[in-house]
């Protein structure tokens, strides 16, 4: 699955999630899901980078901040 993918225009990017704290109990360690990308690959106008703090497990940069970049590419191209 790619969340960031765009059917109405090229985007490319990268994602990264990491570990904020250390707990014993993984439930409450803080994470950082992020996502950079850029559009339209061929001719870039736009460079968007999603940090996203989050309390405990599942954490993961591309489902979670690669979908928020898809939500901000597309109301751009809408508007």
């Amino acid at each position: 699955r790619q969340p960031a993918k765009s059917d109405k225009v090229l985007v490319a990017g990268t994602q990264g999630t990491s570990s904020l704290s250390t707990n014993e109990d993984s439930t409450k360690d803080m994470y950082a899901v992020e996502f950079c990308g850029y559009f339209p690959t061929d001719n870039p106008k736009y460079s968007i980078i999603v940090s996203i703090n989050k309390t405990g497990l599942p954490a993961s940069g591309g489902l979670m901040a690669g979908d928020v970049f898809k939500k901000i590419i597309v109301n751009l191209k809408q508007n």
